[in-house]
C-alpha cells in the first residue's frame, strides 16, 4: 500500500483567526458549496454560511491541507495519501468535501486522488480490530423499497449490478477471495437473522433514506424503519460488519429530532458500542452516482486497500464522472466516511493468520462479548501459566509489566500491548 500520513484536525478548544475570509473562495465554488449544504438541510445550520465562525473555520482548514500539499507536484510525492481526521462538533454536517474543490484546477485530479477527508466523533480512536480473515470477503445487499408517491421511484437492482461487475470483472486470483455478494430485500424483522447467518464483512444497503422526521431507511415492504431499529439489529448481531454503506439519501444529515450536533444518527447509534467505519450521504444523491460509488469501493476493498485510503481517489473518480456522465455538479462530494477506529495497517481475505491477527481476534471477542468489568486481560493468550505480571520501577515510578515466555513477534507484541492499554483499566493499573 502506498504510503499513508495522518493529520488530525478539531477546534474544540480554539477558533483560528481568519486569515483569508470567504472571498478567497471562487464565487462559482462558493455557490457549489452553498447549494450542497442547502440541498435541504434539517435542522438549518447556525446562523448564516456565511457567519464569520463558519468561514473562520473553512479557510482554516483550507489553509490547512494547502500547508502540507505546498510543495507537491505528481511526480515528487506521488506515493503519500493524506488523511484528514476531521473534528467538527459544531459544524460536522456542513459538507467539508466541497474544499477539495479549491485544490483541482483545469480538470487536473492528482491532488484529490490523494487527500481523503475521513469525519471523527473523537480523536482519540480505537484499535481496529481484526483485520486478516482467513474466510472469503463477504458482501451483504440490502435492498429498499423503489419508493411511492411521497419520496419518489428508483431502482435499487441497478446500484445491486454495480457491485456484481466489480465482483464479476476481479481477476480470477482476487475473485477467489471473495465470496458472490448476497442479496436481500430489506424487512428489519429478518435483518439480524440475516446478519447471524451470513456474518457479512461489508453490509450495504441502497433505497431510500431520511433524516425528517426522523433518520430512517425505506424498507422492501415500503414501511420506515427508524436508525434506531436498524442500530438495534446491528447491536444485538452476533458480529458487526467490518464496513456499513448507506447509499441512500440524507443518512449523513442531523436527525431533527436531536438536541445535539455530534455525528449522524445513524453513526452515533452503531458507534457507540462497536469499532464502525460508515459510509453515507450528506444529502440527496443522484442514483447514477450511487452506481458509480458501489463499483468504486468494492473494487478497492476487496483488492485489500483500507477504505480511508481509498477515499481520495474514489471521490476524484466521481468528480470525473459528474463531468464524463453529467451527474448532479456536486454529487462527488455527498458520501462522507465516518469512523471511531485506527486506520488498520492491513486487510486480508482467505488468509493464514499470523500471530498478530491471532491476538488481535482474541482480544476483539473478548471486547464484545465478555463482562467488561470483571475481564482479566490475561486470558487473551494461550497457555496461562507463561504468563505473569509484575510490578518494577521506571523514571521513578511503579509500573505493572506482563510478562511471557511465548516467542511472538515484536510487532505483534506491540499490537497486543495496545489492546491490553484499553481494556487493563477495566481490571487494574494501566501497564
Amino acid at each position: 500500500m502506498e504510503t499513508v500520513k495522518t493529520y488530525k484536525i478539531s477546534w474544540k478548544k480554539k477558533i483560528f483567526s481568519a486569515a483569508y475570509g470567504w472571498n478567497i473562495i471562487e464565487p462559482n465554488k462558493r455557490e457549489h458549496f452553498i447549494q450542497l449544504a442547502r440541498r435541504p438541510i434539517l435542522p438549518p445550520p447556525p446562523g448564516n454560511l456565511r457567519n464569520q465562525a463558519f468561514q473562520e473555520e473553512f479557510q482554516e482548514l483550507v489553509k490547512e491541507i494547502r500547508k502540507n500539499w505546498r510543495n507537491y507536484t505528481p511526480a515528487s510525492d506521488s506515493g503519500s495519501i493524506r488523511i484528514f481526521y476531521l473534528c467538527f462538533p459544531k459544524y460536522w454536517y456542513l459538507p467539508w468535501e466541497l474544499l477539495l474543490d479549491e485544490l483541482v484546477t483545469n480538470r487536473q485530479y492528482d491532488i484529490l486522488e490523494k487527500i481523503s477527508l475521513v469525519r471523527v466523533q473523537s480523536l482519540n480512536l480505537r484499535e481496529f480490530g481484526p483485520t486478516e480473515f482467513t474466510d472469503q470477503l463477504k458482501i451483504l445487499v440490502l435492498e429498499g423499497s423503489p419508493g411511492n408517491d411521497s419520496t419518489g421511484y428508483i431502482d435499487p437492482s441497478i446500484e445491486t449490478k454495480a457491485i456484481f461487475k466489480a465482483y464479476s470483472d476481479l481477476p480470477t486470483s482476487i475473485r477467489n477471495k471473495v465470496a458472490e455478494p448476497i442479496v436481500k430485500g430489506f424487512n428489519i424483522q429478518e435483518f439480524q437473522g440475516q446478519l447471524d447467518s451470513i456474518q457479512p464483512h461489508i453490509l450495504w444497503f441502497n433505497g431510500h433514506g431520511r433524516n425528517s422526521p426522523e433518520a430512517g431507511l425505506l424498507a422492501s415492504d415500503n414501511t420506515w424503519v427508524s436508525a434506531e431499529a436498524f442500530a438495534k439489529s446491528i447491536l444485538a448481531a452476533k458480529k458487526s460488519p467490518l464496513y456499513i454503506f448507506l447509499s441512500a439519501c440524507d443518512t449523513a444529515r442531523a436527525d431533527v429530532t436531536e438536541t445535539s450536533f455530534a455525528a449522524p444518527t445513524f453513526f452515533k447509534l452503531i458507534g457507540r458500542d462497536r469499532p464502525l467505519t460508515m459510509v453515507a450521504m450528506q444529502s440527496p444523491i443522484w442514483l447514477a452516482t450511487g452506481r458509480i460509488l458501489a463499483g468504486e469501493v468494492i473494487k478497492r476493498i476487496v483488492n485489500e486497500v483500507p477504505l480511508e485510503a481509498a477515499f481520495g481517489e474514489i471521490r476524484a473518480n466521481l468528480k470525473r464522472a459528474s463531468v464524463a456522465e453529467k451527474l448532479h455538479r456536486v454529487d462527488w462530494a455527498s458520501p462522507v466516511i465516518w469512523v471511531n477506529r485506527q486506520l488498520p495497517k492491513k486487510l486480508a481475505w482467505s488468509h493464514s493468520l499470523s500471530n498478530q491477527a491471532r491476538l488481535q481476534y482474541l482480544a476483539f471477542e473478548q471486547m464484545l462479548y465478555n463482562d467488561r468489568t470483571t475481564l482479566n486481560p490475561l486470558t487473551f493468550l494461550p497457555d496461562q501459566d507463561n504468563i505473569w505480571s509484575e510490578h518494577v520501577i521506571k523514571d521513578g515510578k511503579p509500573i505493572r509489566r506482563l510478562c511471557t515466555k511465548i516467542q511472538y513477534s515484536r510487532e505483534a507484541l506491540i499490537d497486543l500491548y495496545q489492546i491490553l492499554h484499553q481494556l487493563i483499566s477495566k481490571w487494574g493499573k494501566t501497564p
